[in-house]
């Protein structure tokens, strides 16, 4: 929570989590509902968080990267090739792409900063959750 408060972003007087911490959020709940019709409203929901961020342009993968695990990254892969983004694009194939390309950008930069090595062995791995009961970022 400390890490969420630090990043706060405040709109007149209401403190929001920072977009980095959005995704991973958004991320925890498309890995647990992602067969249901909330799993695509969070895929959906991904894919917004990843154009603002590259819009915005002050977007730090470091941020979240620490909060990943394999399985989150895993996920968040899946998202450009997922029918979701054709569907936001109502079908038209040009406006797909671009917003595909757009995540796809969010999704380097966060790849750029994750540990190349085996986690489970690194002395210096970054936290990531143990396991499917145990996500907090």
């Amino acid at each position: 929570f400390d890490q969420v408060a630090a990043h706060a972003v405040s709109y007149d007087e209401v403190h929001v989590a920072a977009l980095e911490h959005l995704l991973v959020l958004k991320l925890e709940a498309y890995r647990d509902r992602r067969a249901s019709a909330k799993g695509e409203k969070d895929a959906r929901d991904i894919v917004q968080i990843a154009m603002v961020a590259k819009d915005g342009g002050n977007f730090a993968p470091a941020l979240c990267a620490s909060y990943l695990t394999d399985e989150h990254v895993a996920l968040l892969h899946g998202i450009p090739r997922s029918s979701v983004i054709t569907g936001m694009a109502n079908g038209n194939a040009m406006v797909a792409k671009k917003i595909r390309d757009g995540v796809k950008s969010v999704i380097d930069s966060i790849d750029a900063v994750l540990p190349k090595e085996d986690l489970a062995k690194s002395p210096v791995a970054v936290p990531r959750a143990k396991d499917d009961n145990d996500f907090s970022p």
